[in-house]
């Protein structure tokens, strides 16, 4: 199968392509794994990826304008300043649309998206935008989240285990059930109107 050409793509196993720069178009894309396959600045429109893995590829500056994504695995991936807003997302969530496992995910946005369940795990996210998405009982433990942005964001029953350098408000975002691990989690203490005293201290 030929992804430059062919429309319906389905069972494929694409080993060492490189698609730079390409604008590859109106694709139905089904049960497809893509190993070490570089996709840097191509143009995905109106595809359709399903049950589909991407492993060790480099996607960064990837374009997905009108794109649809269900079921599909992101793992050791670079997948650098993609704006995920741009694809069309289905509004029901009844099944997980994107995993990211051991993935390079910086300056990336996926403000006002509803990702329920969502798993980006051992992952390194810096300068990500989640402001006003819907991130209901994602997974996120083991993740770097240095200078990223969770304003009015919905992290119900969201897990951040072991996740690092998250800049979260209590007061701004959604945390109910939302699990994190001690010492980081000192950190949704910022921003309140409390004192911290150190018991070991006189008074």
């Amino acid at each position: 199968m030929d992804l430059m050409s062919d429309t319906l793509i389905e069972g494929a196993d694409f080993k060492n392509q490189v698609y730079s720069g390409k604008e590859i178009k109106f694709k139905e894309i089904a049960d497809t794994k893509f190993t070490r396959c570089t996709f840097t600045d191509a143009f995905f429109d109106e595809c359709t990826f399903k049950n589909c893995v991407f492993d060790q590829c480099d996607l960064s500056m990837m374009r997905v304008k009108s794109s649809k994504f269900a079921e599909v695995q992101f793992v050791k991936c670079k997948a650098i300043g993609i704006n995920w807003t741009e694809a069309s997302w289905e509004k029901g969530g009844f099944f997980r649309l994107i995993d990211f496992q051991e993935c390079a995910l910086n300056y990336s946005t996926f403000f006002g998206l509803k990702l329920k369940k969502m798993k980006m795990t051992k992952c390194t996210a810096l300068e990500v935008d989640f402001g006003e998405a819907d991130l209901t009982g994602a997974i996120f433990s083991h993740t770097d989240f240095s200078g990223s942005i969770f304003m009015h964001t919905d992290l119900t029953d969201a897990n951040f285990v072991n996740a690092i350098h998250y800049n979260i408000s209590a007061n701004n975002n959604t945390l109910k059930k939302t699990k994190f691990s001690l010492p980081e989690a000192l950190s949704l203490l910022r921003g309140l109107d409390i004192i911290l005293v150190d018991d070991a201290q006189p008074e």
